[in-house]
């Protein structure tokens, strides 16, 4: 180790427990950010840095765990309410399967719903808040290149 490193870790070991000399009294802060057993690493201690560095990996794998789980639970609440979509017409004595035509004022969201009993879906440029001809749009303040206005910008 550098002996600036070593300064370094001092100066941390002396902000998280304090300090008591004839000239100097520095009150111990304590905090994780400087607690010398929360990164034994920083100080060469391989023992402990191997306990601490299998700790992180544990808790990231459970918070790796509830997030595909929440995920999950999302995605399926998303599939259920976008496959319903079509339910709103029916609500109101529509049977759509029997319709030779229905119009959806929408830019994706509307696909999950519609596919399954659509024997064609065609995509429309209608006037609103945006085109889904992304090529059309007239930016103002961005000039580069960009699909797919340009279909290889970074080739």
């Amino acid at each position: 180790m550098t002996d600036a490193w070593n300064r370094l870790l001092a100066t941390f070991r002396a902000v998280y427990g304090g300090v008591r000399h004839d000239r100097l009294t520095l009150i111990a802060y304590g905090g994780s950010l400087f607690d010398p057993d929360r990164f034994p690493f920083l100080e060469g201690r391989i023992e402990d840095s191997i306990q601490v560095l299998n700790s992180i990996l544990d808790n990231n794998k459970k918070v790796l765990e509830q997030v595909k789980a929440k995920r999950s639970q999302l995605q399926e609440k998303l599939e259920g309410t976008e496959k319903e979509r079509h339910q709103i017409f029916t609500q109101m004595g529509i049977d759509v399967t029997a319709k030779k035509m229905i119009l959806v004022k929408s830019t994706q969201h509307f696909y999950a719903g519609f596919a399954p009993i659509a024997t064609e879906i065609i995509y429309v440029a209608t006037p609103g808040a945006i085109t889904p001809n992304f090529a059309a749009i007239p930016y103002r303040k961005f000039s580069g290149p960009y699909w797919p206005r340009n279909p290889g910008p970074f080739t």
